[in-house]
């Protein structure tokens, strides 16, 4: 049979066998792991983007209809002084369009 020593030398080596393949196993997990994380950062980026670019897209769509009511003013207004100009202008002192305008004036001031 076997002595006390080869037993006892068996059993190291089946306890360092072990310890081998658990640190193999162990290693093939921390480089998976690893071959994952470049990965996960661009995935996260990626979420990180699309939320910056929809909260852009509702500011652009705000900034849009707002631009729309401004250039709807400059237009009355620009159509007012034209009518203030002409009535300045003209000779017969026709005061129609200047009415037509303050009318205009009004209406787009109301809705304000």
């Amino acid at each position: 049979m076997f002595t006390t020593g080869q037993i006892w030398a068996f059993f190291v080596v089946l306890i360092g066998l072990i310890l081998t393949i658990l640190n193999i196993i162990e290693k093939i997990i921390l480089l998976k792991a690893r071959a994952k994380e470049p990965q996960d950062k661009v995935e996260s980026r990626l979420v990180a983007l699309e939320t910056w670019k929809s909260e852009v897209n509702q500011r652009l769509d705000k900034d849009e209809e707002h631009f729309d009511k401004i250039d709807e003013g400059n237009k009355v207004t620009q159509q007012a002084l034209l009518a203030l100009m002409d009535a300045a202008l003209s000779d017969d002192g026709s005061k129609g369009e200047l009415k037509s305008a303050r009318k205009d004036l009004y209406e787009y001031l109301s809705k304000k």
